[in-house]
């Protein structure tokens, strides 16, 4: 009785050492199940970077268990860089941020941290060209889902510096906040934009481009009302109009490619 109780204790403890092994290997597999390619997990937070350097893709990995967030930082970025991320809206929903991180790539002395873009919009891909100073860190977070994804380094053609593409349509115009708008445009692209500010106002509006390069033609739009149109030639060329609603610019590239600017002052009737 004695040997047949010692052996049922002894199954006892190999079936509960058999049980906490397997809780432990399921404890592990959720840090590397969702490593990307390009990724070293588990790099969720801002302190513990992925360092990049001369890359034009990352590969990632997010959304199952625990890793709901990646943290990449590219080192001497340069200005003006663009960067396009894209997955499979089907799979997964990532929104990201992109991050000026105050540092100098020769002497990593800290400056103060600046949010060059955030985007939170639906679908894929999405693009936004910023200006960097020397480190540049992606912040991406899973909204929706799991899956794959991947961020390019590099040029987008037609993608001004305060363009989010696509933004081919009034429901994807890009929101300014600003009074200046710079962007580009090539064969077949048409950029829509949604002045931030106070509704009911006289806008006055002045497309500037190199007509050497190309011609762009414009209107603004109040809702899905056009308010004022240009179709003429050369640069500049000046809109101004009452906007009831919110102000929508909407230009199109007529012949050539480009890129452009926009100055845009928006008054109150007493002001016009």
């Amino acid at each position: 009785m004695r040997q047949d109780g010692g052996c049922y204790q002894m199954k006892l403890i190999l079936t509960a050492t058999a049980v906490l092994a397997l809780l432990a290997i399921l404890a592990i597999v959720p840090l590397f199940a969702q490593e990307g390619p390009d990724e070293n997990e588990s790099y969720n937070n801002q302190c513990c970077d992925t360092l990049y350097e001369d890359q034009n893709l990352i590969r990632g990995e997010i959304g199952a268990y625990n890793d709901h967030d990646d943290w990449f930082t590219l080192v001497g970025t340069g200005i003006y860089t663009t960067l396009t991320l894209t997955f499979d809206p089907e799979e997964v929903e990532i929104d990201w941020e992109v991050i000026d991180d105050g540092r100098d790539p020769d002497y990593w002395d800290d400056r103060e941290r600046l949010s060059l873009a955030y985007l939170d919009g639906y679908g894929s891909p999405e693009s936004v060209t910023v200006d960097t100073f020397g480190h540049c860190e992606i912040h991406l977070w899973a909204y929706s889902g799991q899956g794959s994804y991947t961020v390019s380094i590099g040029d987008v053609n037609c993608q001004g510096m305060d363009e989010v593409e696509p933004n081919d349509s009034q429901n994807q115009a890009d929101a300014i906040y600003v009074d200046a708008i710079e962007g580009s445009v090539c064969s077949g692209d048409s950029d829509w934009y949604m002045i931030d500010y106070p509704e009911g106002l006289y806008w006055s509006c002045t497309l500037m481009f190199d007509a050497n390069e190309t011609e762009i033609d414009w209107e603004i739009y109040s809702g899905g009302e056009r308010m004022a149109f240009g179709n003429g030639y050369g640069s500049p060329d000046t809109l101004s109009c009452y906007v009831p609603g919110k102000c929508y610019i909407h230009v199109w590239q007529f012949s050539g490619e480009g890129s452009y600017a926009i100055d845009t002052a928006g008054y109150s009737e007493a002001d016009y």
